[in-house]
């Protein structure tokens, strides 16, 4: 699925759930990356049983605190950025182009700017949130006498038309994918006869060479016995004869073994043969069918016909897109934050507290107690290991455990959640 698609499907499958979730892995990372934080946490972890109940909850109101101010920046860049998103789809004149935009991302701004409410506290900053919301029901407001035209437009068009060209077009590569397989396994056995056809007629080639160099030991030996030499004439001309007689019966050997091959081919074996050949044919074509219904269905589709009118009456429309989408939090697969930070493996809570529970950072350990492979084990520790619960890794020895109590690991996962 292209950036295009991945951006026309955002109206479809935003929640303030969902919004809500993304921020806070966004926050969540945000947290990860503060060095003062992860500092306090690990001098918590580190020193629990050598300061006093008075310190430790001084260092904990420290890194609420220092959490607390996180929280703030974080939520007041979600509204900077909606701000930012609202803007670009009111400075557009055209209507229609304005109801596409609206369509698209009305509702996940409008859910961003909640979320950032529920999360702020200063009442200037909630109020702020608050005017962008009623900039967006105003935008609503302004298409909304057009909605009839919007529904038979071009825009519109591209948005329901979507999902049903994709559904096909995937339909296609996997109908494609199954035929080739089919192809690939019936293959071989139509090409056996051809192999052996090759191989007789490479036997040709040799046993040819084979004659020419006989050949040339006959003449050197008749030659030999006309001169005073008669006697090694005469053992040259006995070894040639020897050696046609060698090449000869190999030859007629591997002649006879072929002929008995197309003989077999022939009586016994043509049905089969012919049978693989004609599900080969049938395969071929409905492979060019396929193939050619996919082509029709890309230059074709509604869906491509309206991204191809938009194209040429709004070329810019595609840059306007990516612009507001950068301001929408977005939940994709491989991205370098999920990288630095691989939090949602459903097990990943309950091994932090079992490696807390045993005090002992053991992949070993992990694998045994939720009866998972080695590979998964070892990712789940290496989660571990970014959120802070355990040391770096020391080769075969366990690693160092960094959170001794319950309570302290609590609030660190709450970070994640």
């Amino acid at each position: 699925m292209s950036n295009l698609d991945k951006a026309l499907n955002i109206y479809q499958s935003y929640s303030l759930a969902k919004i809500s979730a993304l921020n806070k892995k966004s926050l969540a990372i945000q947290y990860a990356q503060c060095g003062e934080i992860v500092k306090l946490e690990k001098s918590i972890s580190k020193e629990l049983q050598a300061i006093s109940q008075i310190n430790k909850q001084i260092l904990e109101n420290q890194i609420n605190e220092l959490k607390q101010r996180e929280r703030v920046k974080f939520y007041k860049k979600v509204a900077f950025n909606a701000k930012e998103a609202i803007e670009i789809i009111n400075s557009h004149k055209d209507l229609l182009f304005k109801s596409f935009l609206c369509e698209l991302y009305a509702v996940p701004l409008r859910l961003l700017l909640e979320d950032a409410i529920s999360n702020l506290e200063e009442i200037s900053d909630k109020e702020f949130c608050s005017k962008q919301i009623k900039i967006v029901d105003s935008c609503l407001k302004v298409v909304e006498p057009i909605k009839e035209d919007y529904d038979t437009s071009d825009y519109h068009s591209l948005i329901i038309s979507q999902e049903p060209y994709l559904a096909l077009m995937k339909e296609y590569e996997s109908q494609i994918k199954q035929v080739n397989k089919e192809k690939k396994n019936i293959a071989p056995f139509v090409a056996d006869k051809t192999k052996s056809m090759d191989e007789y007629n490479g036997c040709n080639g040799y046993c040819l060479i084979f004659f020419l160099i006989v050949t040339l030991f006959i003449i050197f030996g008749v030659i030999n016995s006309v001169g005073d030499e008669l006697i090694t004439g005469i053992v040259l001309l006995g070894i040639s004869i020897i050696i046609v007689a060698i090449f000869y019966r190999r030859y007629s050997s591997r002649k006879k073994k072929y002929a008995e091959y197309v003989e077999n081919v022939n009586s016994r074996n043509v049905d089969k043969q012919n049978e693989y050949e004609r599900k080969i044919n049938q395969i071929n074509e409905m492979l060019k069918l396929l193939q050619q219904e996919q082509h029709n269905l890309s230059i074709s589709h509604p869906y491509i016909v309206s991204l191809g009118k938009i194209n040429f009456e709004n070329p810019g429309w595609k840059k306007v897109v990516e612009k507001i989408e950068k301001y929408i939090p977005k939940e994709e697969k491989g991205t370098e934050n999920q990288a630095q930070l691989e939090y949602f493996d459903p097990l990943f809570e309950d091994a932090a507290r079992l490696i807390v529970r045993e005090q002992s950072g053991s992949t070993s350990l992990i694998q045994r107690k939720f009866a998972i492979g080695y590979n998964r084990a070892g990712r789940l520790m290496e989660q571990l290991e970014k959120a802070g619960v355990v040391g770096a890794s020391h080769g075969l020895k366990p690693r160092e455990v960094l959170i001794q109590d319950e309570t302290t690991l609590i609030n660190l996962l709450n970070c994640f959640k």
